[in-house]
């Protein structure tokens, strides 16, 4: 059975910057399954990282780059940002982007079962 690290909050401060946005973003393409870039950001935000890719009429945007981020106890960002390719597991959003597919073939054998809960339960509730 494969151990799971235990993922902790980055804490701006507590030891470098590009370590902590390193350690959380390999933690979570390691132990969560997403098949979006905002479920990836959702996730990430819970351990205080912004992924951003900047406005869409912005050639980072256009560019597909990506940077992350500590945020603070309030949610805005704090610190020097990294790029995604300074990473060590390179989360750019190339390579997010196919985990995003794999994420979605993970979950295709589960739909009908949903599906067919939820269903039962509506039809016991007479809706």
């Amino acid at each position: 059975m494969k151990q799971t690290q235990r993922l902790r909050p980055a804490i701006y401060g507590d030891k470098p910057t590009k370590q902590q946005i390193s350690n959380v973003v390999t933690g979570v393409m390691r132990q969560y399954h997403y098949t979006s870039f905002e479920q990836y950001k959702a996730i990430l935000e819970q351990f205080n990282i912004k992924a951003d890719r900047g406005a869409e009429d912005t050639r980072m945007f256009e560019n597909k780059g990506l940077l992350y981020s500590i945020l603070d106890c309030k949610g805005e960002q704090i610190g020097i940002p990294v790029k995604a390719s300074q990473i060590y597991c390179k989360p750019t959003l190339d390579n997010l982007e196919k985990r995003f597919e794999a994420g979605k073939k993970k979950r295709e054998p589960h739909k009908a079962e949903l599906k067919e809960l939820i269903d039962h339960l509506f039809s016991s509730l007479g809706i």
